[in-house]
């Protein structure tokens, strides 16, 4: 098969160099990482949720980071303490090895928060030498209210996976009945799990949330055992 195009061959060097790299560390890898936001306190409790789905996987284990928040350009920032890490230095270098990365993202009018969008900004280097290529991605997210954003943050999101060549794993309706489930208010979606926060972001994530984000990790962690990278 030949290509048509200048810099193949270049390109094609620097994913063998990649791939060669990636085979030498075979044995280190950290499983999955959980990154949230933690500009609602919810997004917490759905990523600690997340991680105990991960984690009931035999095989696979998690790790936790709170995204650093910037209030210049993220006004909705609720000052609390939380006891995960937050992003060091050696993030970047964990993202390498990790099978895939849950991304917990809450929703701004369908969108994600700045501070989200500067840490993809961060990443810029990384989607031309292509390390995180062939790496999953999931997200879980957050709304006001219902038909308030989740699906087209989750979307919204996927733009940046793409730039980085990950690949994106929706849940689908693998839940079951309780995503059809219309006695009582709830978040999710086929494209990822998701919590109502009311609109003064003082509702309690759900049973019925929680139990959403687990599952998520727990199909997540059998995607990633699968997907080797």
């Amino acid at each position: 098969m030949s290509f048509v195009g200048g810099g193949v061959s270049s390109q094609l060097s620097v994913t063998d160099s990649y791939l060669e790299t990636t085979a030498k560390r075979e044995g280190e890898h950290i499983g999955v990482l959980v990154l949230y936001d933690g500009s609602i306190p919810q997004m917490k409790a759905m990523a600690d949720a997340a991680k105990r789905g991960i984690e009931s996987v035999t095989g696979i284990t998690a790790e936790i980071y709170r995204l650093p928040h910037d209030p210049a350009s993220d006004k909705t920032v609720i000052s609390s303490v939380f006891d995960d890490q937050t992003l060091e230095k050696n993030l970047y270098h964990k993202l390498e090895r990790a099978n895939g990365v849950l991304f917990g993202i809450p929703g701004q009018c369908g969108l994600p928060p700045a501070a989200v969008k500067k840490f993809f900004d961060s990443l810029g280097d990384r989607k031309a030498i292509g390390p995180l290529n062939g790496k999953l991605a999931g997200v879980f997210t957050s709304s006001p209210l219902q038909g308030a954003g989740q699906e087209t943050t989750i979307l919204t999101t996927i733009t940046q996976l793409a730039s980085l060549g990950m690949i994106f794993v929706p849940t689908g309706y693998g839940f079951g009945p309780a995503m059809f489930d219309l006695s009582e208010l709830h978040g999710g979606s086929p494209f990822g799990a998701g919590v109502i926060t009311g609109p003064d972001n003082k509702r309690d994530p759900s049973p019925q949330e929680l139990e959403y984000a687990q599952y998520q990790g727990c199909y997540f962690g059998l995607m990633a055992k699968r997907v080797e990278i």
